[in-house]
């Protein structure tokens, strides 16, 4: 199982009138006692936004207490699911989530104990991908739900953990080559023929846009960004790769590619033929097709 550690992701509610307007850590001399997901809260809603790289993944949070000096006793946090949460959030408008299968998590740990003289708890929560639809855009809110009777943040009690549901996002079945020229392309000298790896994962951004490691080159960090609406598709390199090219080189559907670059919706295959010149002056030409799993 790989573990990541999230030392806080959360967020709570705008929603609410009157909440206390804290922001995390700072001085609450003023306030007193405030229980709290350290930089969570719907300003912080992008930094929870889910992209799992292991099935299982577990992520880790603290809740926090924040007042002048730590406390000379100790608090008990209960934690849970708060789907309120996210009923309230659609009703502002804008993307609307659904609710998380259950089968797609798992927080076994509810209840820890702060301990005097001390400012925190930390919880897991794991998660299982292969149970989370792509396609869908799913929530799951995390509330502190009692504090030993202390006062619970209202910008910083919930994590609004989320997946963004894309129509391309998912793993992909891959086969394809990435083929270096000595200099031009056209010059049809080729200095070797590379295989692209296989599965690849085509991790959402946003509804209509998924990023993906380029050619066998996702270890320097090189990935194809592409936005698919349901009728067009485009696709470019992200800014690592464009770094590290000839500028302007990058190419959709090269002269000496193997094909047109295209998404079948019927078959979920993703045809994606493009190419650039490195540093060097030397063209690459890649041709990858990747099939839905």
């Amino acid at each position: 199982m790989k573990k990541i550690s999230i030392s806080a992701l959360l967020l709570t509610t705008l929603f609410l009138g009157g909440c206390l307007k804290d922001t995390p850590n700072n001085d609450f001399s003023t306030v007193g006692t405030i229980v709290e997901i350290p930089y969570s809260g719907l300003e912080n809603f992008n930094a929870s936004a889910l992209n799992l790289p292991a099935d299982p993944t577990t992520l880790t949070f603290v809740v926090n207490i924040a007042s002048p000096y730590p406390l000379s006793t100790a608090t008990d946090v209960t934690i849970g699911v708060d789907d309120t949460k996210r009923t309230a959030y659609n009703a502002t408008g804008g993307t609307q989530y659904e609710a998380m299968p259950a089968n797609a998590y798992e927080l076994t740990q509810t209840k820890a104990t702060i301990a005097a003289g001390t400012r925190q708890a930390t919880f897991s929560i794991t998660f299982h991908n292969t149970n989370i639809d792509p396609a869908k855009n799913l929530m799951l809110p995390i509330s502190i739900t009692d504090a030993s009777g202390k006062t619970i943040s209202g910008n910083f009690g919930t994590i609004y953990y989320h997946a963004i549901g894309n129509a391309l996002a998912g793993t992909y079945d891959d086969v394809g080559t990435r083929t270096g020229y000595v200099g031009a392309a056209s010059g049809g000298v080729i200095a070797y023929i590379v295989p692209v790896p296989s599965p690849k994962v085509l991790g959402p951004v946003s509804p209509t846009e998924v990023v993906a490691d380029y050619a066998d080159l996702g270890t320097s960090g090189w990935q194809y960004v592409i936005d698919y609406d349901g009728t067009t598709l485009t696709v470019s390199d992200n800014a690592t790769m464009d770094a590290g090219i000839a500028p302007s080189s990058f190419v959709v559907d090269p002269p000496l590619g193997a094909g047109t670059t295209h998404y079948d919706a019927g078959t979920k295959t993703l045809y994606l033929y493009t190419g650039y010149t490195n540093t060097s002056g030397n063209d690459r030409i890649i041709a990858e097709v990747l099939t839905h799993q």
